[in-house]
């Protein structure tokens, strides 16, 4: 199945709105990545056609079977290298604080990647933090701090 979007971004005639339109265009990419990364086997290729009529890969995953593979596609070796990955995390120790079944917690889970925390590892922006709840995007802002 392929799906695709043209013309998202029409010429705006006044200067001033030519940065907003950029900032739109880097909102919706980091839409797309968070969406390549958690989507497996699923391809999604997202290109920019330039004034000179050529096209610019912005970002593409190659349908690949884990999330590992697909942030190696969406950022590089580089990146992934730098991460660990996060496997088994227990609720066990908040039972006590929270008022709840204990079978909630045994109904969470929690997996993904984090930053290695040695002296420059990671990134000091947040356009990479990305979260996932029940293998979709969701915004990070409330969540992130």
């Amino acid at each position: 199945m392929l799906f695709q979007c043209q013309s998202v971004f029409q010429t705006v005639a006044h200067p001033k709105h030519r940065n907003q339109e950029e900032k739109e265009f880097a909102k919706l990419v980091q839409v797309l990545q968070g969406y390549a990364i958690v989507t497996t086997n699923v391809r999604i290729t997202c290109t920019n056609i330039l004034k000179s009529n050529k096209k610019q890969v912005v970002l593409a995953s190659n349908g690949n079977s884990t999330i590992h593979e697909n942030v190696t596609n969406v950022f590089g070796t580089n990146q992934i290298q730098q991460m660990v990955e996060i496997t088994k995390c227990s609720f066990q120790d908040l039972s006590n604080d929270v008022d709840c079944s204990e079978d909630i917690f045994d109904a969470i889970k929690l997996t993904g990647y984090i930053s290695r925390c040695n002296h420059g590892y990671g990134r000091s922006s947040a356009d990479r933090q990305f979260y996932f709840i029940n293998g979709r995007p969701c915004d990070h802002s409330k969540c992130g701090r």
